[in-house]
């Protein structure tokens, strides 16, 4: 069963003058008797709080409030466009509405639109005064998301290839290995550096916490903190032991921890090509394929440990963090819970070109961006094992990121068919951050479907 869960996002924003607006002192003199753009509000209530439209037509009304003590001569231009993730998409249509509200009043400016086909567009506005565009808005919307559709590119052997990764992973033993961490004063008691053997001899590191207070015969929940993108292990969470989990936050990199965080790789040991492209021209080369591999391997050593209930086990991250969740989710389908904030990587196939500046998703020589999809990146896109989950999960999603699409974030989710319990928890105009105040919703989740009245509780 899917839910939307709507927060209380503030749908108001506070019109400022940009950097690229002409100064007062040089705008026409008709300007100097209007209202000064810093104090009009452009309000978006009429709006679903997400942002996802299942209407007929899609209306999209705007409401400015002129807030200082002038009236306010203008024009507003809203447009509907493509949506096209890092780049201005197609312009659809257009509609101009001249607006003068008088000191302490507002105006609504309607507009409405009937695309044609159901999917993700961009909304844009522009407020223009004295004849000078002083403030321009965009934000992605979905219309009629349950209606949305893309090409089925998924690889036939996708279910083969990941069974065979993890077989080929797990003929090795654990081979766990404890450490103390390099300075106790930014990886705090009772945590150790912990490694354990993962895909073709890589280790995978990271740091581990049990709960002081656990009792003999107790057995914890635990959480599988997954890193975002970059040369560091997830962040270390103290306050989960403090409630009782297991706690462990794992790197994808086989490098040794140190620098200013203590769960940091130094830059001498990161690689000269950003790993996010390093093996692209074929899947069993590809770097995400160990990287995607530790996620389950971690769950077999939180399994492993006495402390650890095995039937109890959330996995977690955020942006490329989000992306392992979803993997590990669709590769181990009986962990208890799966969270995955501002998951990136879905629908590559759609994003190649967002990733050029840094040539870390460039077609290598000789290769289209379509022939890596199909031949690499497919098997690694999260949509795909988003299909195979079978737990509950929660995602949080931005739909106006700009690094993971919000669009395709979303769509990752509708892929899920088979969790009892999928819920989507879906706010704009936040870039790459995840909803706020969704934590509420993320620790009900917890506690209904991993800690119960407690905890921890006695081992069976």
């Amino acid at each position: 069963m899917k839910r939307h869960v709507l927060l209380s996002v503030a749908a108001i924003l506070l019109l400022s003058r940009p950097a690229w607006a002409a100064p007062a002192a040089t705008a026409p003199a008709t300007q100097a008797q209007s209202a000064p753009a810093e104090s009009v509000q452009v309000r978006f209530d009429a709006w679903p709080k997400d942002h996802l439209f299942e209407t007929d037509a899609l209306e999209l009304p705007t409401r400015l409030v002129n807030r200082s003590d002038r009236p306010l001569r203008g024009s507003v231009r809203i447009t509907l466009a493509e949506y096209r993730p890092n780049e201005d998409g197609a312009t659809i249509e257009t509609r101009q509405q001249e607006v003068a509200p008088p000191a302490g009043a507002s105006v609504d400016v309607p507009a409405t639109f009937r695309p044609k086909q159901p999917g993700p567009y961009e909304f844009r506005l522009e407020l223009t005064a004295g004849g000078t565009v002083v403030r321009r808005i965009e934000t992605a919307l979905l219309y009629q998301p349950s209606r949305w559709t893309l090409p089925d590119l998924e690889p036939k052997d996708f279910d083969e290839f990941w069974a065979r990764t993890l077989a080929e992973m797990r003929k090795s033993p654990l081979d766990a290995k404890y450490s103390e961490p390099k300075d106790r004063r930014l990886i705090p008691e009772p945590f150790r550096e912990v490694s354990f053997n993962g895909l073709g001899g890589r280790r995978i590191r990271g740091y581990l916490g049990i709960p002081p207070g656990l009792r003999a015969g107790q057995k914890a929940p635990a959480i599988l903190s997954l890193p975002s993108a970059g040369y560091h292990s997830a962040a270390v969470q103290a306050s989960a032991l403090e409630r009782g989990y297991v706690f462990m936050a794992i790197s994808i990199h086989d490098l040794p921890f140190g620098g200013e965080s203590g769960r940091t790789h130094p830059r001498e040991h990161w690689f000269a090509e950003e790993y996010q492209g390093i093996g692209r021209q074929d899947k069993e080369t590809y770097y995400y394929r160990a990287a995607y591999a530790a996620g389950p391997r971690a769950v077999d050593f939180l399994r492993s440990l006495p402390e650890v209930d095995p039937a109890r086990i959330v996995v977690t991250g955020f942006s490329q963090g989000g992306s392992l969740a979803l993997a590990t989710a669709g590769l181990v389908r009986d962990v208890a819970l799966a969270e995955a904030s501002i998951a990136g990587r879905s629908r590559m196939d759609l994003l190649t070109f967002a990733y050029k500046a840094n040539m870390t998703l460039a077609p290598p020589p000789g290769m289209t961006a379509r022939e890596m999809f199909e031949k690499t990146l497919a098997y690694y896109d999260v949509s795909y094992f988003a299909r195979r989950i079978r737990c509950p999960i929660v995602m949080r999603i931005s739909l106006d990121d700009p690094i993971n699409p919000g669009p395709l974030q979303y769509w990752a989710f509708t892929r899920i068919a088979h969790s009892s319990d999928a819920r989507a928890i879906v706010a704009p105009w936040l870039k790459h951050r995840s909803p706020p105040d969704s934590q509420g919703v993320v620790e009900a989740m917890r506690r209904k479907y991993v800690t119960g009245d407690a905890a921890t509780r006695p081992a069976k």
